[in-house]
């Protein structure tokens, strides 16, 4: 599974859609929360195809840095 850090979706303060790669990141409060206290930690991501074969990406697993 790939994984995303703040500074790939331009330490984005908006959440919502995030263009990345070639996948669409949904980006909640938490996940900035969680880089505004961790700006160098990264979030493992799901990714799946919607009904017409974009990929969808969620966060799912915050790995700190180290």
């Amino acid at each position: 599974m790939p994984t995303i850090g703040w500074v790939d979706v331009d330490c984005t303060e908006r959440e919502g859609q995030v263009a990345y790669r070639d996948m669409m990141i949904s980006i909640r409060r938490s996940e900035i929360d969680t880089w505004r206290d961790d700006p160098d930690g990264r979030f493992k991501l799901a990714v799946r195809a919607d009904g017409e074969g974009r990929k969808i990406a969620e966060p799912v697993k915050f790995y700190p840095s180290l």
